[in-house]
């Protein structure tokens, strides 16, 4: 893709630029792969009015779209924005209409963006530019992608931004980090120098003063010896020499106390930068240390300085460090930003950076070391958080189109299956098959709910709940028929949390699980819980706020230290039949509920998992009843979805439950044969919509116009994608309930109760052995 060759950024006068490269590569800002945006995908949905982009499988997309997206006329008007656009400025602007170069604050930006995309539209190549925008009351560093679009004979440029301004502040406050060190550094070395040469001019000066004072002493004697008739002459003379030996001694003292003050200038140098100083001998013992590295390591300046730099450190680290010392010594050449590792006073560990530099004499000869040391602990817990989100995202990609395409699967067999049971003669091997078959496809549909947990931009189904509910619940059933127990300690008064129940028991069962095969010879699971409230500078990487804490404690064999980084990457087991995506789906889950989840273990002594969920001020919901048999109803209802296979055993499963059903392929037909029904006289009471249908009218676009026409129809929404931002807010798109794939007779019929308020007694038995 061809980027422009425009002004580069100027802190005096920011201007558009080409982005930026870094070590030889594109500065990454964002995961997500924008390239991939401009595929072949983007068309092969066929050319649509730019009127209708709202309501199109285009327009959902940019929608979806977790960066600004807007499209832009060949007026250079904008005529199209997303949420996400609109969340990074002031909501209460409008910025549909306004020119789009009128975002870019300073005057030559504009005019330079404007014959951009005149270019674009002209040659119709994609371009690449970065710049500063003004979006409402945000002025934000942005990365602008510009792709030229066709719409039925029109020409629009669909513009995507990446927000790099955090990215460029941590850039100009890491240069200007480095700037004042090496600043400080210099400063220091300019101020040693400077006192060794005063120093050798004090000694060359009292040398001198000394011969001076013996060559004086000796001409006294014998002046006194030889010429004793000249004593009133020679007098005089003395006399001058003592005036100027007075004069001398007062500018050494002088001297003196200029270097005295030149100490005492440099001490307060070090003492107050923010890093850690120190300076060490040859055998690595320390001669002086400032303030901020003593609470760097938890030492005092009595107990650090005579010891030696080994105390704070592991011995592979300890030879490590010596091995750098003694390359600085025999090179001569300092190091800087050096990783290396301390153990503090109360047997801590900490993640540093250090630079060392070579001290010598006056006469040229080593005398030891000096340098800075930083401590960068949560810098590196930063970034490894970032690499695990990354290699979740990448999952992600993946899991979610195979969790959808196994959900259509497992409807069709777990519907027919729920049929076949309504067939069967009670007390047959025919039954008891069906009930093993439906057994292993709830399993599968487990499967497929931690494949959707890493899928983009999933949301929870949240409601208030308990976990200490939960808690029990999943331990449990996890638990059941193993030779392991928990033991449960939460208290009463615990705070409530909005969470969506079936993933966090999903995060307690795999945490659960794992202590069981933990424990091969049987022992005591303990979950705990507490209400916890993090304040600020507390450490914690969450929000300030109140906090529900889950702690699940095991007595097994522990987590080796090498692996404690690593178990919660996807993939990553230690076990001969593992998945590798328990530990990763619970990390998942946690994440998306704004929650963290830690370890710490031993190997020998256990682990103990702990999650933090947001505290809710929501009072818990009344308990649900649920009906264990098929709840029917009456009613004439339409199931739309573009699998065959689901429309039939969907169709039967209505029949059965006492509705009359009909079928449609996807949103055109379902239109179609609502409208039909209305005006024929026999109306749809419900309709059972597919979110998503390829190629065709999914189920987000169809509610908005069937409800135009029946605004009273009760709709539900069906999806494979069961954690799809429309089904976790099905209310705000339109629909009154919601019923996920793979579903059963018993899942549609309650689902149907509860939006048509309909409560009807057992549907027609069929012959059936039992429920589905």
């Amino acid at each position: 893709m061809e980027v422009k060759d425009l002004p580069v950024f100027d802190e005096g006068e920011p201007k558009l630029r080409p982005p930026v490269k870094v070590g030889g590569e594109a500065q990454a800002t964002e995961s997500i792969d924008l390239g991939s945006l401009f595929d072949s995908r983007l068309t092969r949905s066929g050319s649509f009015d730019l009127a209708m982009l709202e309501v199109s499988a285009f327009g959902r997309l940019l929608q979806a779209i977790p960066i600004p997206a807007l499209l832009v006329d060949t007026t250079c008007n904008i005529v199209f924005l997303n949420e996400s656009c609109l969340d990074l400025g002031d909501r209460s602007k409008n910025l549909d209409g306004l020119p789009f170069h009128s975002l870019f604050p300073h005057p030559s930006d504009g005019s330079r963006i404007r014959a951009l995309l005149d270019e674009v539209f002209t040659y119709r190549k994609p371009a690449i530019v970065e710049g500063i925008l003004q979006l409402g009351s945000k002025r934000l560093w942005g990365r602008i992608h510009l792709q030229s679009l066709r719409f039925k004979g029109r020409r629009a440029i669909l513009v995507l931004i990446e927000d790099l301004t955090m990215a460029k502040k941590q850039l100009l406050l890491t240069r200007k980090h480095q700037e004042e060190l090496k600043a400080a550094r210099d400063q220091l070395e300019k101020r040693v120098d400077d006192r060794t040469a005063e120093l050798q001019a004090i000694n060359e000066l009292l040398r001198r003063e000394i011969g001076e004072r013996k060559r004086i002493e000796i001409e006294l004697r014998v002046a006194q010896e030889a010429l004793e008739k000249r004593v009133e002459e020679r007098t005089g003379e003395l006399l001058a020499a003592n005036r100027q030996l007075s004069q001398e001694i007062k500018e050494r003292e002088r001297i003196e106390s200029a270097l005295r003050e030149s100490e005492e200038k440099y001490r307060t140098i070090v003492e107050t930068v923010e890093d850690g100083y120190y300076e060490v001998d040859l055998k690595g013992n320390f001669l002086f240390v400032n303030e901020p590295a003593c609470e760097m390591v938890g030492f005092s300046r009595t107990e650090m300085i005579g010891g030696n730099y080994c105390r704070g450190m592991s011995p592979e680290e300890t030879e490590r460090i010596w091995g750098l010392f003694n390359t600085i010594l025999k090179t001569g050449k300092s190091l800087s930003a050096v990783d290396g590792r301390i153990i503090r006073k109360d047997g801590t560990e900490r993640n540093v950076q250090f630079s060392a530099a070579l001290v010598k004499k006056p006469d040229g000869r080593a005398k030891g070391f000096r340098g800075i040391i930083r401590d960068v602990t949560e810098q590196k817990r930063a970034e490894a958080e970032l690499s695990r989100l990354e290699k979740l995202e990448s999952v992600g990609v993946l899991a979610g189109g195979i969790a959808h395409d196994f959900n259509n699967i497992l409807t069709a067999i777990q519907g027919n299956i729920s049929l076949a049971k309504l067939y069967s003669p009670p007390g047959g091997k025919v039954l008891e098959r069906l009930e093993e078959a439906e057994r292993a496809s709830i399993r599968a549909r487990d499967l497929t709910q931690q494949l959707l947990t890493f899928s983009r931009g999933g949301a929870p189904i949240k409601r208030t709940a308990s976990v200490a509910d939960i808690a029990r619940e999943s331990c449990e059933f996890a638990l059941r028929g193993s030779n392991v127990r928990c033991d449960f300690a939460f208290p009463e008064e615990m705070w409530s949390v909005e969470v969506d129940p079936g993933q966090i028991s999903q995060v307690v069962s795999n945490l659960v699980i794992n202590a069981d095969q933990a424990m091969p010879q049987g022992g005591v699971v303990y979950l705990g819980g507490e209400n916890v409230v993090v304040e600020k500078g507390s450490g914690v990487p969450l929000p300030e706020g109140k906090y529900v804490a889950i702690s699940i404690q095991d007595q097994g064999h522990g987590i080796a230290e090498e692996h404690l980084s690593k178990i919660f990457d996807p993939y990553f087991t230690t076990k001969q039949k593992g998945s590798g995506l328990g530990l990763a789906t619970a990390y998942s889950i946690v994440k998306n509920h704004e929650g963290l989840i830690t370890v710490e273990s031993k190997l020998g002594a256990g682990s103990t998992f702990r999650v933090l969920l947001p505290a809710s001020e929501n009072q818990l919901p009344p308990p649900i009843e649920r009906p264990e048999n098929l709840v029917g109803g009456l009613g004439r209802v339409l199931i739309m979805d573009d699998e065959e296979p689901i429309r039939t055993v969907a169709s039967e499963m209505l029949c059965l439950l006492g509705y009359e059903a009909e079928v449609a392929r996807d949103g055109f037909e379902a239109l179609e044969r609502c409208e039909t029904a209305r005006q024929g006289g026999r109306p749809f009471d419900a309709v059972i919509l597919d979110l998503t249908v390829p190629g065709s009218m999914g189920g987000a676009e169809a509610i908005q116009r069937i409800r135009d026409a029946q605004p009273g129809i009760k709709a539900l929404v069906s999806s494979g994608y069961s954690n799809d931002p429309v089904m976790a807010d099905h209310g705000r798109f339109g629909f009154d309930g919601v019923v996920a794939k793979p579903y059963s007779a018993k899942d549609v019929g309650n689902a149907l109760k509860q939006v048509m308020g309909v409560s009807i007694s057992q549907p027609q038995d069929p012959g059936r052995g039992g429920s589905a």
